[in-house]
């Protein structure tokens, strides 16, 4: 089986995907840590909630 090649906009347009996941990602972790705040638990036991 042969690699397929990519041309320059493909491998942009992925790169910019992946980029709007790890966005995602960053959002949905710092909403979390709050949502835990706002539900009593320190700063410190956060890491451990994960």
């Amino acid at each position: 089986m042969q690699k397929r090649t990519l041309s320059f906009w493909e491998i942009w347009n992925m790169s910019f995907g992946f980029l709007g996941i790890q966005f995602g990602f960053a959002l949905q972790n710092a909403n979390t840590s709050r949502i835990f705040e706002t539900l009593g638990a320190n700063v410190e036991d956060i890491p451990i909630l994960w």
